[in-house]
């Protein structure tokens, strides 16, 4: 696996210009960059070179035939303005509509966190696991306590739910319900909790994750909802995309086998949650209840490999679902990972630390 490294702002350019213009040969290249990023032709083959060994671009052909073309890898990664990608309606031409299957190989060989990436959260989390050793027993049941508060109101707070953090708090510590709130909101956020609970008296099950395994988790997070159990049997549409999902159960759950031995054989604890989380709401293999499982199952990974879980508290809910939809529509991961990395660097800060006093 290669050292990924910084582009400068012209390999970042020759970059998109392949992505958008692709295949073109390295003088095809250095004609069309603007006068910004011009360079002799001999750089520009050094600049592909790089990119090539960054697995942004591959070559197609030989000798004086060879063209260069975008890499899935740089679809998958690739920086897009968020602002202005949800400026405007998105025309089904612009979008991917159906379900690609391409997606497995995309994200089995794209390596979506680069080696600096993961030494980085490795050494988060080993911060975080010292700061929790120096903790009193009191001291850290509490700041368990309130992850589980934050992480169960956040995740409802992303599918609707109406409870404020205070009314969250209030009905898990205290059983008291809110006012002028539904009975499903209630038992939404103390579903959370216990599928919460479940992981963590059982977290050697989610090392390696299976069908069953998601089915139980969302059983327990949907339970007494009115949201059918197992693997759906007719199509479901998405709230803000002309994205559709597979409709086929028996498609379904083959897309969830792939999915399951693609997780399983990834390299470390982040890529498998981030992956896990994307596919599952790619996949949708449920009526309802779809992102709140694939969170808690990313949340089950995390642990099961002792690292931490997010409680999402950082994240607003429009930028998460603008983070899920771009991966519906574009097959990129880019927006959905940075707010993975910042939320994690946010929950060893904010609930695993000592905190001086």
């Amino acid at each position: 696996m290669p050292k990924t490294i910084q582009l400068n702002t012209r390999q970042t350019a020759i970059a998109e210009l392949i992505a958008r213009h692709g295949p073109l040969r390295s003088s095809e290249v250095a004609v069309r960059l603007d006068a910004h990023h011009h360079a002799s032709l001999i750089t520009i083959k050094r600049d592909l070179a790089l990119l090539e060994e960054q697995r942004m671009v591959a070559h197609q052909g030989r000798g004086r035939a060879v063209r260069y073309v975008a890499t899935p890898s740089y679809a998958l990664l690739s920086p897009i303005d968020v602002a202005q990608y949800f400026s405007r309606e998105r025309a089904p031409s612009e979008i991917r509509t159906r379900f690609d299957p391409s997606v497995f190989s995309i994200l089995e060989h794209a390596h979506i966190l680069s080696p600096e990436e993961t030494a980085t959260l490795d050494r988060i989390t080993s911060d975080a696991h010292r700061g929790t050793r120096e903790m009193s027993p009191a001291i850290f049941n509490r700041e368990l306590e309130r992850f589980i508060i934050e992480f169960s109101w956040k995740s409802s707070r992303i599918e609707g739910n109406t409870y404020s953090l205070l009314e969250t708090e209030a009905l898990l510590k205290r059983h008291r319900r809110a006012k002028g709130k539904s009975e499903k909101e209630a038992k939404m956020i103390l579903n959370h909790k216990h599928a919460f609970s479940r992981v963590q008296e059982h977290t050697r099950e989610f090392s390696r994750i299976s069908i069953a395994t998601i089915e139980h988790i969302h059983t327990l997070l949907t339970r007494q909802l009115d949201i059918p159990r197992n693997i759906r049997k007719t199509a479901v549409g998405i709230t803000g995309t002309h994205y559709r999902p597979l409709n086929n159960e028996f498609q379904i759950r083959e897309a969830l086998e792939k999915m399951c031995a693609l997780v399983n054989a990834l390299p470390n604890a982040f890529e498998k949650a981030l992956v896990a989380m994307l596919l599952l709401a790619y996949i949708q293999p449920f009526e309802d209840g779809n992102k709140r499982t694939s969170r808690m199952i990313g949340n089950a990974i995390l642990l099961a490999h002792h690292a931490l879980p997010l409680s999402y508290r950082a994240t607003e809910e429009d930028e998460y679902k603008k983070a899920v939809i771009l991966f519906y529509e574009q097959l990129n991961a880019a927006y959905f990972k940075t707010l993975f990395l910042a939320q994690y660097r946010f929950v060893a800060e904010n609930y695993f630390a000592v905190k001086n006093t």
